[in-house]
């Protein structure tokens, strides 16, 4: 193509195709970028699973918000830090006024991003004029744009400077991640379009970073969390060898089975090679570290000393049980301090669906639950009376006698059941710890009898709980406040699903498409000291 004009209408057709909202990034990507691939070799950076799956978190967060503030937990070589290099150098080398700061845990590990970006901009065949070219910086003069990298070391770094996209590397190991992220963070205005990514490998359940990934699950703070399982990549295989089979026997008693870890993820025979011979290598925890499966893997390899056992969690995400009995749901209303307001339902052993709201209000509450009871027709709806959960109570006991007949108020900090029938009784002290104790039970069944859904929030939730024994023998459960003021999200999920346990109780059998109205009144209902012998029912 000789012709000066033609070449020129060419250069804008492909700046308009890497402007693209869309698929712009991926274009220039690979047509203008190339990385060192894990055999050495410099290849075109064609995104693999793992970068497709943080591009659509962050391209969604993007739309929905207009900017980036996202959070990612990710495993060993997926190729965050890549990704997030390249979408930093595309808008810094196409758009005008783009200022990129780096901040990464170690010198060597800010000089091996910086020396990525220095990679793009020599191979690129289309790379904007550079002025200031050194260890730390590189300035595109035309485009007003700048690219820079520091260390987050002793001393907070980067107060007074100024930037719009920001890129902060293994933020689990920074030092003084709270002063950094006062000062170097904060050079980010909170306007649309500018964006900052932290992402790193797990540190322990501690920290800032800890905090900001439980936080932005809650999809109610303005951080957002992403977290990618290790076996997304596909390259994370080894062909298996010969006489391969999956172990169903569990290494420990806290740990599943090889079967039940290919059952609950869907895992190839290859895929588990690859798994059972980094195990090998690494340890369990050190691998569920590395490289986890869950987010709750990430953390429960470094603090195992949970009340309810992980593999059994694990276990009963993988069954596939049909669901019969009595339908019980758990409601457990937001707190102040923008919880989820959570709703679980259970039948038999089958916890049927769990889901969940941000920033309910108390009208909207109660209309979601009067919906349920009406469509779902429940034979019981146990709410967890603090906070608004009192008021919900109310409201929907004034509106139909049959929603008094099926609803019941729980307060968690009440005695517990245990302790009401014999107080020297050594057990349970109050009623969160009793549920909680019912569903650990279920849960850790040796005939294994519990299924949940395939849900890791779910599963983070119940594996979070923490256990303290008082001196006489009796038992608690560390407090929703006390834990969040250990960086441990709530556990809203959890708690909608041990409501659902709290109290055993007799349903005479009945044909479930029966209306609601129909249901029995209360006195028809039994508990376990009270229950009459013979007839069709349910004890649950």
């Amino acid at each position: 193509m000789n012709n000066p004009a033609d070449l020129q209408e060419r250069l804008k057709e492909q700046l308009k195709r890497w402007r693209d909202p869309i698929n712009g990034l991926s274009y220039y990507a690979k047509d203008c970028l190339k990385i060192l691939n894990k055999e050495g070799q410099l290849v075109p950076l064609e995104f693999n699973d793992s970068q497709w799956r943080l591009h659509e978190a962050i391209e969604d967060q993007k739309r929905r918000v207009g900017l980036v503030r996202m959070v990612g937990l990710k495993g060993r070589r997926q190729g965050f830090s890549t990704y997030v290099a390249a979408r930093f150098y595309h808008q810094a080398a196409t758009k005008f006024g783009r200022q990129v700061y780096i901040l990464s845990h170690t010198k060597s590990s800010a000089q091996g991003l910086f020396k990525m970006v220095e990679r793009f901009q020599k191979y690129n065949p289309f790379a904007p004029q550079v002025g200031t070219d050194n260890a730390q910086t590189m300035t595109f003069p035309d485009l007003e744009g700048s690219y820079a990298v520091a260390t987050a070391g002793a001393s907070e770094g980067g107060r007074g400077e100024s930037a719009n996209l920001f890129h902060g590397s293994e933020f689990g190991f920074w030092q003084n991640a709270e002063s950094h992220f006062a000062s170097s963070v904060q050079t980010v205005p909170l306007i649309k379009g500018t964006e900052v990514i932290l992402e790193s490998t797990s540190g322990g359940p501690t920290g800032k970073f800890y905090e900001m990934f439980q936080k932005g699950q809650t999809g109610d703070d303005l951080y957002e969390s992403c977290f990618i399982p290790w076996h997304v990549d596909k390259t994370n295989v080894f062909m298996p060898r010969e006489g391969f089979k999956l172990n169903p026997i569990p290494p420990s008693d806290d740990a599943p089975s090889e079967v039940d870890v290919a059952l609950v993820f869907n895992l190839s025979d290859a895929q588990m090679q690859f798994r059972r011979d980094k195990i090998s290598e690494l340890g369990l925890a050190r691998f569920n570290r590395e490289y986890p499966g869950t987010p709750d893997d990430a953390w429960s390899s470094i603090e195992a000393d949970t009340f309810i056992n992980p593999a059994a969690v694990l276990r009963a995400r993988g069954r596939h049980t049909e669901p019969s009995g009595p339908l019980i749901i758990g409601v457990d209303p937001a707190g102040g301090g923008g919880d989820r307001f959570a709703i679980c339902w259970r039948q038999g052993n089958c916890i049927t669906k769990i889901a969940h709201r941000n920033k309910i209000g108390r009208a909207e509450a109660v209309a979601w639950i009067r919906e349920i009871i009406d469509k779902d027709d429940p034979d019981r709806v146990n709410i967890d009376s603090g906070n608004i959960g009192q008021y919900l109570i109310t409201d929907l006991r004034s509106l139909d006698p049959k929603y008094t007949n099926i609803i019941r108020s729980v307060a968690f900090g009440s005695p517990s059941q245990a302790k009401m029938a014999n107080k020297q009784r050594v057990g349970p002290e109050n009623r969160r710890a009793e549920m909680y104790g019912r569903l650990k039970e279920w849960i850790e069944d040796p005939e294994g009898c519990a299924d949940v859904p395939n849900d890791d929030d779910l599963s983070s939730d119940m594996t979070a709980i923490k256990q303290i024994h008082r001196v006489n023998g009796d038992w608690l459960l560390m407090s929703k406040a006390d834990m969040k003021a250990k960086g441990f999200r709530s556990t809203d999920l959890s708690d909608a699903a041990a409501l659902t346990f709290a109290s055993k109780e007799y349903f005479p059998e009945r044909n479930r498409s029966e209306p609601v109205a129909s249901m029995a009144s209360t006195g028809e209902i039994y508990y376990e000291d009270t229950l009459p012998g013979g007839g069709g029912g349910w004890m649950v």
